[in-house]
């Protein structure tokens, strides 16, 4: 497997405004994870490199300083909502040496400040952090889209098993952090809802939100010849998904209300990316 490109950069602002949350704030751009369906390599039209998505990461050095400097600007005390790790993964392995995401929870909580905080990860690395993340009142939400950590060794090759985030959960709650698992991406053929919800009750998860795969060009793409060559028991299903997807999204908002009532687990948004499979 091709070594993630580590580069370095210094940035001039840290907390960007969105339209999804009040904030967002990335440590880093790129992600180790090297998932096949990740579709925010769009951001690579702005790093100006030629590396594929998955292969580098931009690693922003100076970024706890600057939010230091932002959050003593900032008026109140009251920040909103700030989503940490919008298009990186930010418990990614390089977070073990670096500490970047720690050093950045920690100036908000040194700040005086308030924040709705987020955090959605794959990783188990966030053991590191739980008395931080529970004097922030952060929110952790627990990503798993597969259940199966054979299949998930290869579509998502560098992610914590899905055995091993499912067990997430247990510590969260007897740590008193909110949480929730964050189902994504439902994947035709490859995710199996009644084996994730069944999962999640087992260990005590309480919300589940889901999204469904983006079929955008780049990311059936990456996708589909993984499916075709290593995982051929599910290239039918998966094929039959993408090209009726209308159909397929409907299916699992209902399948995903029926599962949310049958192990009582509060079903957040069901999150549908365009539906032409042509774009």
């Amino acid at each position: 497997m091709t070594a993630v490109k580590i580069i370095e950069k210094t940035c001039k602002s840290c907390l960007n405004k969105s339209n999804i949350t009040d904030f967002t704030l990335n440590p880093y751009v790129g992600c180790e994870h090297a998932c096949r369906y990740c579709y925010a390599d769009y951001m690579r039209r702005w790093s100006d490199i030629e590396d594929k998505w998955g292969e580098f990461v931009i690693v922003k050095t100076n970024a706890p300083e600057i939010l230091k400097k932002e959050l003593a600007k900032m008026k109140g005390t009251n920040l909103g909502s700030v989503w940490i790790g919008s298009v990186c993964d930010c418990y990614m392995p390089l977070e073990q040496k670096l500490e970047l995401t720690r050093k950045i929870l920690e100036t908000f909580n040194n700040s005086g400040k308030k924040a709705d905080m987020q955090i959605v990860t794959k990783s188990t690395l966030v053991r590191r952090d739980l008395k931080l993340l529970k004097e922030l009142d952060a929110e952790i939400g627990v990503s798993v889209g597969i259940g199966n950590d054979n299949t998930s060794s290869i579509i998502e090759p560098k992610a914590n098993l899905p055995s091993e985030r499912f067990s997430l959960f247990v510590d969260l709650n007897k740590e008193g952090i909110k949480n929730f698992a964050f189902i994504s991406p439902v994947i035709p053929g490859l995710s199996n809802l009644e084996e994730i919800f069944s999962q999640l009750d087992k260990v005590g998860c309480k919300e589940a939100w889901i999204e469904i795969l983006n079929i955008k060009k780049s990311v059936i793409d990456k996708l589909e010849p993984i499916i075709r060559k290593k995982l051929p028991e599910y290239y039918s299903k998966f094929i039959y998904g993408i090209e009726n997807y209308n159909m397929f999204c409907k299916n699992i908002e209902k399948e995903a209300k029926e599962l949310s009532e049958k192990y009582g687990i509060k079903l957040g948004n069901v999150i549908v990316h365009q539906r032409d499979f042509k774009k």
